[in-house]
């Protein structure tokens, strides 16, 4: 009995917070209310932040007025790696139940550091018997019974989803499924090696990207190579933070169009760039969230339609993209989008005008559009550090310019091939003639600010 007593508890806390998100005017909302949500969100426990880090990040990114909203991203950045601890003896007691062993004869004494929490578990740093530094990430004890009682709401969420009115009302938008089969995923840290695993196998020979190295894991517990660096909001030269970005623009064009293997969640927090310097490699951390599509191919013609905002291209793609009946959109119901092409590269712009051309549809994002959604959302900020993707017209010397900024930086790099021969082709497809010549092999560039 108490058992259930303390799921609806629970549960009604969840659902009182979601309706307090959901009444909450972020237009006027003051900082003194704003601090006491994000504690509110906080104290609901993990399984609370990280819905409610996919629905606020929902509402904003649909949104008739999105530039409201850099005060509440601001406030809410640090959720992501600031998230309550749960104590280190619970971490002494996670890690003998997973290893049959105390964690004191694996680590040195006094090593073990606390580092960041998120969500789903926490992560220390802590040195090896042998001399090695780690990473150990803990799942939170409280994670799995949170999730319980809390999906009581969730799973109601789901169901008014299925109608109209709630899903138009509460902007209901994202596949809640997904959402939950995401989650699941991340519950199993298995999930998130076998992730680390593939991606260290696609960028084995990339001399500019760094995955950390597992050493040691179970459902709870992985323990990695702790690898040192620096946050992008760290590196304040220009011309360095440009390298970076082009680097990183490389690594996620690489891993969606030709791997069809992304990584869901790389927030600010979730990468780090090894060296302040214009060479520096990048880091990738916390693999518990990645997905594949249909295809690599399909990734290539979804990129490419909304970036080029090419309305026919996306119409090619719309069963890929949508869910309903959409027998009756046009390319004339499309128009809103289509102004896209004169502004600026904007995820949340491109979200604020599907959704009025959902609701005047009654059609839904389908579940792989709304994590390419999410991916790019994740990459935006990069993709303008970089000054490629602006708006222009397509054959313009401008483009051609970002264009070779990117073989530049690949070929004076050494790395990503793939995506350096894939603007190779856009660059000579836009000149009369190839200044590339296939069988060259001794091709050099300068570095990008010199072009």
């Amino acid at each position: 009995m108490s058992s259930f007593v303390n799921k609806f508890n629970n549960s009604y806390k969840f659902y009182t917070l979601f309706n307090k998100i959901y009444y909450t005017d972020f237009n006027t909302i003051t900082d003194n209310e704003l601090e006491d949500l994000k504690n509110d969100i906080l104290d609901n426990g993990s399984i609370s932040i990280k819905f409610m880090q996919w629905y606020i990040t929902n509402l904003i990114n649909t949104s008739e007025k999105n530039e409201n909203f850099k005060r509440i991203i601001d406030k809410f950045e640090d959720i992501f790696d600031n998230c309550p601890y749960h104590s280190d003896l619970e971490t002494l007691e996670i890690f003998e139940e997973n290893f049959k062993l105390p964690l004191y004869d694996f680590i040195q004494k006094d090593t073990l550091e606390r580092v960041a929490s998120g969500s789903i578990g926490q992560v220390y740093k802590a040195t090896l018997i042998d001399g090695r530094e780690v990473a150990i990430k803990v799942k939170h004890p409280s994670v799995s019974k949170l999730k319980d009682s809390q999906m009581l709401f969730i799973n109601l969420i789901i169901n008014l989803q299925e109608y109209s009115f709630f899903r138009n009302k509460f902007s209901l938008f994202m596949d809640i499924d997904d959402f939950i089969y995401n989650l699941n995923l991340q519950l199993d840290f298995k999930n998130e090696v076998f992730n680390n695993l593939l991606f260290s196998n696609y960028f084995n020979n990339h001399n500019k990207v760094i995955i950390p190295k597992v050493y040691y894991y179970s459902s709870d517990i992985i323990i990695s190579e702790f690898c040192k660096g620096y946050y992008i909001n760290e590196i304040t030269n220009q011309y360095i933070r440009r390298k970076i970005s082009i680097n990183f623009l490389c690594f996620n064009l690489e891993s969606t169009i030709f791997n069809n293997f992304m990584h869901a969640d790389l927030h600010s927090k979730n990468w780090k760039v090894q060296e302040n310097h214009k060479d520096s490699k990048i880091i990738i951390f916390d693999f518990g969230l990645c997905f594949k599509s249909i295809s690599a191919e399909k990734n290539l013609k979804v990129w490419e339609a909304f970036q080029e905002v090419n309305i026919t291209k996306i119409m090619e793609e719309q069963q890929y993209l949508i869910q309903g009946n959409d027998s009756f959109l046009t390319i004339k119901q499309m128009d809103e989008l289509y102004k896209l092409k004169n502004e600026e590269f904007d995820v949340n712009l491109l979200m604020k005008r599907l959704r009025k051309i959902l609701i005047d549809n009654n059609l839904r994002v389908t579940k792989l559009f709304m994590n390419l959604m999410v991916w790019m959302s994740l990459i935006e900020e990069m993709v303008r550090e970089t000054g490629c993707f602006t708006r222009h017209n397509f054959d313009s010397d401008v483009t051609q310019h970002q264009r070779a900024t990117i073989i530049a930086y690949c070929e004076t790099a050494g790395c990503y091939k793939n995506v350096s021969d894939y603007f190779k082709l856009k660059y000579n497809e836009s000149n009369i003639t190839s200044i590339f010549n296939e069988n060259e092999t001794d091709l050099q560039f300068s570095d990008p600010e010199d072009l």
